[in-house]
């Protein structure tokens, strides 16, 4: 049985330069916003949770904050990507975001 191999397009020194450095900067930005909401999440709970008492708080928060890094690109929605097709996969992203900002 013989595998449909497809080729991989050839990219240039300059291109591949942009790829790795668009790829970089966009991981960082995103590690960025994680670091800053994590270390504000003390912040956080009391503003948008003032009904809760101690630490119940602050675990909605972190709660909220690991549900956020599970369905950052690659994880969860990655695995559906490759299951249903990536287009499908960024209709619903764009559809779930606008929803939010609807609100």
């Amino acid at each position: 049985m013989s595998a449909n191999v497809t080729e991989l397009p050839v990219m240039s020194p300059g291109e591949r330069r942009r790829a790795v450095v668009g790829t970089s900067l966009g991981n960082a930005i995103e590690w960025y916003d994680w670091n800053i909401y994590a270390v504000f999440s003390t912040v956080f709970a009391p503003v948008f949770f003032p009904d809760a008492t101690g630490a119940s708080g602050l675990i909605q928060v972190l709660l909220i904050f690991a549900v956020t890094v599970l369905l950052s690109t690659g994880r969860l929605r990655g695995f559906a990507g490759t299951r249903t097709g990536s287009a499908f996969d960024l209709l619903i992203c764009r559809l779930a975001r606008a929803r939010r900002c609807n609100r």
